[in-house]
């Protein structure tokens, strides 16, 4: 049991001063805001500053007339936790005082703001308005976020409307690449603090939202839906988990007491696109593409000040060509159709979302929710669509389906004035079915002409179930504020991967192929149906503790875990170590400036996909088949070949001579792997400067530890080879000579590979963050934000090692590493005088600078080396794993519009979205340095000592390639609201 219980020394220390603060019982509190709402705390004084108790604080809801209230404690303080997000009209009574006003204030998804008044004391009843927007500075929070709000939302100019290029707007996070979803276009990967983006989490209206599956963010809901984010970057509280990266909290929005509604469309056409100038080199013009984005949405009250909804749809097609460079012979052949290679393909989603607000009572509020997702699209989108054509053919595409729903309901209540209960629960039911678009026998890969079928995701699908609950409860006291909470979340899922049985044919080239003489041909099988039942638990407490009135402490203690059923031998075992303490410090050196520090330790989570990899290697077998046997099986068996009456049976192949050894790829897991983690700190400074004008400056540090790295480990002894001297793989060992691996040479000869992930990766990030921001107001805001960063590390999560037995050959920079990136964003309602034509027009844009992306500079690999000598050797002043940058991106993308009023509340808008206004270009460079220099003479002599610095033969090293980013792009759109 001890065992079991054992945590991290730096654990123990941190856990003994949160048991030690959560004793203390007198003093001043301070709200906390939970997942998916606000907080608003502070102290009623009267002119003498003396605290006034008994003061009936009511806080009224400007939309939907719902009152929250509170009474001042004998100190004079004041809490309301769990606020739903919007405008707020304070209220302050008492007899023989008179009555102040405040607001309208808003509220935005995790703020936490500070907000006292001073009451005169009068024998006349005297009401004081307060006016001016909610504080800037949260001066008690110590964790580092940012907030994206609804006018920048509603407003700003995104290409495709994905969520997640607002959260990219936060300093500290970047895209660490593209993921295709059902709606045929693509959304981004974040990584914050240079974590894998597998390690960041989200939350919808307080309820995890992760697709556990892939680790990542789901991104089910139309921008229409969302009111506003928060994006927390560092050291957040203990309430939040399952992410060692970063965590974004999404407020869907709500319906009010007035009827409201929109109907929108927006259209991208080929013909308002610009071709980039490498494409516009070699004579091509761009494919025919359209986008076409429609929908609306609806709410209003079912009983005003007490019921409301809300509901949005959307409907997406998204049309595409992609013209590929494959074999129009060989396809010809092959029966397929088009022989040319070109495939038009139509995308399309649909996104619903329906919601139902109901007040209960005072301080008391259910909220139901129901989405539904639907979508389809033909492609990987690491073939598909990218810039310049490809060799495969459109038969190698599978076409994808998508299909989710949703079901949450969450529920709030305040008991006495001492006690916050808040419930979360949420269930999803989530589809992913690929399918092949011809039914194809085999696999067909001719070498340098592309692949033919290729449908190695065909009828394949991924069922999943999950049902989870959080529930939080919030003890109010006088000196603080703690809250307790667990979370929970069961998930089955069924994978089945049933095309890992289609076997694939491997032509050395056209002529082989015509000839009827295959090269090789892999053929699987076993069971591909790979069931799984995961339990996600976490329990956790926190306290916000007042010291004094401009000293705030956060400390708080998480334990995670996760619970996979244990069917393989393989399978990771349950971590029971996962103890996460954090404590933070704030202190006001005035109401509109604070300093901030914190440090703790954060658990991710392994995502399902690594043990699907992991199952699926110990439950299914793949044999390689060469020479002769490969052709004399590809003639009796090619017209039935995927596993149906009269294919191959497993006995017959092992029969066959020339059967190699088969593979445990693409890997098996450690049974010591863990959760990943990151030890988290910063430290920073934030000022308010009049009303409208912040700014931020935070020094940020993650260490990412535990990561999931792969390595090969059925190699036997490598040899070791002094420099100068002859390998067997035909070089000469480099300068400080090294060691080799065989790959003939292997501990078990009845496997290839055999590749085990282990939790042996680590990164570590340094960053300052500044930001500026201007609130909007008077018809204009914006938000500047400067990141400054580095970070390294050995690899990253669930990639492996260039040398097995020497992960530290791979420490460099990593693959976020993005040392400057600067983002600017801007809204202005312009207004030029009182000519009705140049009134109601809206000017905003977004500008991204980004350093380029890193990579490595390396000697082309020779065929059957794998090691350090001669395989990986990188130039000297390239000697750095990550050690070349590309070329930076820049971009600019602007909105121009113009709203017509049409009577009373109609109005209708038209706008233009240019996408990169300057058309600027982005390029990917080869970093190839050519042969490797040292190799042994034809005569089998040993050549002379060669200069390492120069490239080599056949080097393209410094060679623009393609273009990366989007070149200009112009969308128009077309919006009606009431």
């Amino acid at each position: 049991m001890l065992r079991l219980l054992r945590v991290r020394p730096h654990s123990l220390r941190v856990a003994f001063i949160l048991v030690a603060m959560l004793t203390l019982r007198h003093g001043l509190a301070e709200a906390q805001s939970g997942v998916g709402t606000a907080a608003v705390s502070g102290v009623v004084v009267d002119e003498t500053k003396a605290a006034i108790p008994g003061v009936t604080v009511a806080m009224t809801n400007t939309d939907t007339g719902v009152v929250r209230t509170a009474v001042t404690n004998e100190i004079g303080l004041y809490r309301v936790l769990s606020l739903q997000p919007g405008s707020y009209v304070l209220t302050f009574e008492l007899p023989g005082f008179g009555t102040v006003k405040r607001g309208p204030v808003t509220f935005i998804v995790g703020q936490d703001l500070e907000m006292g008044v001073t009451m005169s004391v009068g024998g006349v009843r005297e009401d004081v308005t307060v006016t001016g927007g909610a504080p800037l500075v949260e001066v008690t929070k110590t964790e580092v976020a940012g907030y994206i709000t609804a006018k920048q939302i509603d407003n700003l100019p995104v290409n495709g409307r994905t969520l997640n290029d607002f959260v990219l707007l936060t300093p500290g996070v970047v895209s660490s690449g593209t993921t295709g979803f059902g709606g045929g276009t693509s959304s981004q990967n974040l990584s914050v603090g240079a974590t894998a983006s597998t390690q960041t989490s989200q939350n919808i209206d307080g309820a995890n939202a992760d697709d556990q599956f892939y680790a990542a963010p789901r991104n089910d809901y139309s921008q229409e839906a969302v009111q506003e984010f928060q994006v927390i970057t560092n050291s957040f509280p203990a309430e939040f988990g399952r992410a060692s990266g970063g965590v974004v909290n999404i407020y869907l929005k709500s319906g009010t007491n007035t009827l409201r509604g929109s109907g929108y469309g927006y259209f991208r056409d080929d013909a308002l696109d610009s071709t980039d100038s490498i494409s516009k080199s070699r004579g091509l013009k761009n494919p025919p593409f359209f986008r076409r984005q429609w929908g609306g949405s609806l709410g209003g009250p079912i009983r005003r000040n007490r019921t409301f909804f809300f509901g949005t749809a959307e409907r997406q097609n998204y049309q595409r060509t992609s013209v590929t460079s494959s074999d129009r012979d060989i396809a010809a052949s092959l029966g397929l159709s088009p022989a040319s290679g070109e495939l038009n393909a139509v995308d399309s989603y649909v996104k619903f979302t329906g919601k139902v607000d109901h007040n209960l009572g005072n301080n008391s509020q259910l909220i139901m929710r129901y989405d539904y997702f639907d979508s389809s699209f033909v492609g990987d989108t690491t073939t598909f669509g990218s810039a310049g054509p490809g060799l495969d053919h459109p038969s190698s595409f599978s076409k994808r389906f998508f299909t989710g729903h949703t079901g949450f309901a969450g529920w709030n209540a305040t008991v006495g004035r001492s006690i916050l209960n808040e419930l979360r629960v949420r269930y999803n039911r989530f589809d992913d079915i690929r399918q092949s678009p011809q039914d194809q026998p085999a696999n067909v890969n001719v070498r340098n002409t592309g692949n033919y079928f290729y449908n190695w995701r065909a009828a394949d699908y991924v069922n999943r179930r999950s049902l989870g609950f959080t529930n939080n409860v919030s003890l109010i006291g006088t000196k603080h504020n703690v809250k307790v909470g667990v979370d929970y979340q069961y998930e089955t899922d069924e994978w089945n991967y049933d095309a890992y049985r289609k076997p694939e044919i491997v032509f050395a080239s056209k002529a082989a192929f015509f000839a009827n003489t295959p090269q090789s041909m892999i053929v699987g099988f076993g069971d591909t149906l790979i069931p799984n039942d995961n339990h996600i638990m976490a329990v956790y407490v926190q306290d916000q503790y007042r010291v004094a009135s401009k000293l705030t402490i956060n400390a708080g203690l998480r334990f995670d875990m996760e619970a996979y059923r244990r069917a393989f031998p393989r399978d990771p075992k349950t971590d029971t170590n996962n103890f996460g303490p954090r404590l933070g410090v704030a202190y006001a050196i005035s109401p509109r400036t604070s300093v901030h520090a914190a440090a703790g330790v954060f658990y991710g989570q392994i995502f399902g996909s690594l043990l699907q990899n992991n199952r699926q290697a110990q439950s299914r077998r793949q044999y390689t088949i060469d020479g002769a046997a490969a052709r004399a099986l590809w003639n009796k068996y090619r017209n039935n070949m995927d596993t149906r009456a009269g294919a191959p049976a497993e006995s017959e192949i092992l029969a066959l001579p020339g059967i190699a050894p088969r593979d445990l790829a693409p890997g098996v897991a450690s049974p010591d792997l863990d959760s990943p983690y990151s030890y988290q700190g910063s430290v920073g400074v934030q000022k308010q400067v009049g009303e409208n004008f912040a700014v931020k400056a935070n020094y940020l540090y993650v260490g990412s530890r535990h990561e999931g790295v792969g390595r090969e480990v059925n190699f036997a002894t490598p040899r070791v080879f002094a420099e100068g001297q002859v390998m067997p793989n035909g070089l000469v060992a480099p300068p400080g000579g090294g060691y080799f691996y065989d790959r003939t040479n292997r501990i078990d000869p009845g496997y290839n590979r055999v590749n085990i992930y282990e939790p042996r990766g680590y990164s570590n990030y340094h960053a300052v963050a500044l930001s500026l921001q201007r609130r909007f107001s008077r018809s204009f805001g914006f938000d500047i934000s400067y990141t400054g960063s580095v970070a390294k590390g050995n690899g990253e999560q669930f990639g492996s090692t260039t040398i097995p037995d020497d992960i530290g050959f791979d420490y460099g920079y990593a693959a976020n590493h993005t040392p400057h990136r600067l983002v600017t964003n801007a809204v202005w309602d312009m207004a030029f005088g009182s000519n009705p034509l140049l009134r109601n027009w809206q000017f905003s844009g977004i500008y991204v600078y980004q350093s380029g992306r890193t990579a490595n500079v390396a000697y082309d690999s020779p065929t059957g080396c794998f090691g350090l000598i001669g395989c990986q050797i990188r130039p000297p002043d390239f000697s750095e794993r990550g050690s070349f940058t590309g070329e930076p991106s820049k971009t600019l993308d602007v909105r121009l519009a113009r709203t017509f009023g049409l009577g009373r509340t109609r109005k209708i808008q038209f706008s233009a979205d240019v996408f990169n206004v300057f058309n600027w270009q982005q390029f990917a460079v080869s970093t190839g340095y050519g042969a490797y220099p040292w190799r042994v003479n034809a005569d089998g002599t040993i050549p002379a000592k060669p200069d390492f610095s120069a490239p080599g033969a056949g080097a393209s090293y410094g060679t623009k390639t393609r273009v990366i980013n989007q070149v200009r792009q112009a969308q128009l759109g077309i919006r009606f609201s009431f």
